[in-house]
């Protein structure tokens, strides 16, 4: 069995594989803030002017802008 790295991406060959993994990690930290402040993600999108929409792409790992 292949030992992997700590970038999932590169191991799977991603071209994008730094970016993916820096944006998933983001992605993971603002969950957990999200959590340990019990805020909704409507209350994310207020607190950081960005779109609802932009938001929910965000935590839904949607990764690709």
């Amino acid at each position: 069995m292949k030992k992997l790295s700590d970038n999932i991406f590169a191991d799977y060959g991603f071209e994008n594989a730094d970016d993916l993994n820096a944006k998933t990690k983001a992605t993971i930290f603002i969950r957990s803030r999200m959590n340990e402040e019990k805020m909704s993600a409507a209350e994310l999108a207020r607190r950081s002017g960005l779109p609802a929409p932009n938001i929910s792409e965000i935590l839904n790992l949607r990764l690709d802008r």
